[in-house]
């Protein structure tokens, strides 16, 4: 009978790293206060390789020294900070690791795959709490130091998984507004709301991005009709309103 991935070693050898890493960068950088360490990039294909994530880490004093437009942006953008290294884990114990999630996630169907996946994300999220109490217990790093998952596909998930909705709102605040604007557009009637997203096609800011409107129109299918359509006369508008609409006839022509 074939032996399963050891979940609870690999998670222990994780976090064990993760500390280590963290307090030799620290010790290396006596004139730095960092503020963040983050489990940055987890690049997978679906029935194949699911790799560690990379550690990044920033300090008060390499966010000064950029303009304070970009502060912000850089803030909690872990592929812009001083620090980030793909070796944290010692490679060999890299490789090895990769090697066993690949197989526990690839033993059978791509449902397996997915399940294993989201179990991976359950348990570098206990990673980063526990390393980050170990750190603070130990006395590396004070109260306000954290330690983030961040993935692009379930950033704003995995965030609020790792801290507590108070440190959410102290920390990245317009989590909380954009879960504001979100409950306030859901109450609109379905047109409304259609015209909302819409409008917001090329925001590139403010609670609600151009990307999240697309995946929302597109979830209102045919109810977003009447809004999209007119777009298709404008010129530089129309690729994006048939990109939209294409799907959605699509499935409409398959029923």
């Amino acid at each position: 009978m074939a032996v399963g991935l050891d979940w609870a070693s690999f998670e222990r050898v994780l976090v064990d790293a993760l500390v280590q890493a963290v307090r030799s960068t620290i010790a290396e950088h006596p004139d730095e206060r960092f503020y963040a360490a983050a489990l940055d990039r987890i690049y997978r294909e679906t029935d194949g390789q699911i790799t560690l994530p990379s550690l990044a880490m920033n300090s008060v004093e390499a966010l000064a020294q950029l303009p304070a437009e970009e502060q912000t942006d850089v803030r909690w953008n872990a592929a812009d900070w001083d620090h980030y290294d793909d070796e944290w884990l010692a490679e060999g114990l890299t490789r090895d690791w990769e090697r066993q999630l690949a197989a526990e996630a690839c033993r059978g169907t791509t449902r397996q795959w997915e399940a294993t996946f989201r179990r991976y994300l359950s348990m570098l999220v206990r990673v980063c709490k526990r390393a980050r109490v170990a750190l603070r217990t130990s006395g590396v790093t004070d109260r306000d130091f954290v330690v983030l998952l961040l993935d692009d596909e379930y950033h704003e998930t995995l965030i609020k998984r790792v801290l507590t909705e108070r440190e959410v709102s102290r920390h990245i605040p317009e989590y909380d507004q954009r879960a504001v604007v979100m409950a306030r557009v859901a109450a609109l009637p379905e047109a409304e709301r259609a015209a909302y997203y819409v409008a917001r096609l090329d925001a590139f800011d403010g609670p609600i991005s151009g990307e999240d409107t697309q995946v929302a129109l597109r979830d209102l299918g045919p109810a977003a009709f009447p809004a999209l359509i007119p777009l298709l006369s404008a010129k530089d508008r129309a690729w994006r309103a048939a990109k939209l609409l294409g799907p959605v006839l699509s499935i409409m022509e398959a029923r």
